[in-house]
């Protein structure tokens, strides 16, 4: 595949218009997912997700919108998901180009095609989080939060004195009324 961006700042055309001449798709059918790839990317290479199970990956994929990038040949080159009510969430997850084809408009055409499916354009706002990839992402629109005051979070590795996980082993009750 030819260089597609030559610039994170101004492209000159929209890196998907040249992967779709090229012969590439996206696609949300998921009998398309090659789903043992996928799990060896998030489970194996990515940083974030080392060592998930194949049944996590499946879990994953099954309740998320993902979508798949193909080559002219039909192989599976990157995987996007979003987390979703389909009506006002949109977290973007494991977003992953597989390594010999970074850097060519693969990943921003995966983003992009994922924020504009048909299924979550009432959505008016995506979250998603980087350690790394904020230069990416802001090529494709995103802006750091503004009022993280406002956003928080409950982690089961910490928990909470207070709040005991109704889940967890051991726990009194399993079952939430």
């Amino acid at each position: 595949m030819k260089e597609v961006i030559t610039s994170l700042d101004e492209p000159a055309s929209p890196p998907w218009q040249a992967l779709q001449a090229e012969g590439w798709r996206l696609s949300d059918r998921p009998e398309l997912l090659d789903r043992h790839q996928v799990w060896r990317w998030l489970s194996l290479e990515a940083a974030w997700s080392r060592g998930r199970s194949q049944e996590a990956v499946n879990t994953s994929l099954d309740h998320s919108l993902t979508v798949g990038v193909y080559d002219p040949a039909g192989r599976q080159r990157g995987v996007a998901r979003c987390v979703t009510d389909r009506v006002a969430v949109g977290f973007i997850d494991d977003v992953y180009v597989d390594a010999n084809h970074r850097g060519k408009g693969v990943g921003r055409w995966l983003v992009c095609g994922l924020l504009q499916h048909r299924l979550l354009r009432g959505i008016s706002q995506f979250t998603l989080v980087t350690n790394d990839a904020h230069a990416h992402y802001a090529a494709s629109g995103f802006t750091s939060l503004t009022g993280l005051q406002r956003w928080m979070q409950w982690r089961r590795d910490t928990g909470s004195a207070h709040t005991p996980d109704p889940w967890a082993p051991g726990s009194m009750s399993r079952s939430v009324s």
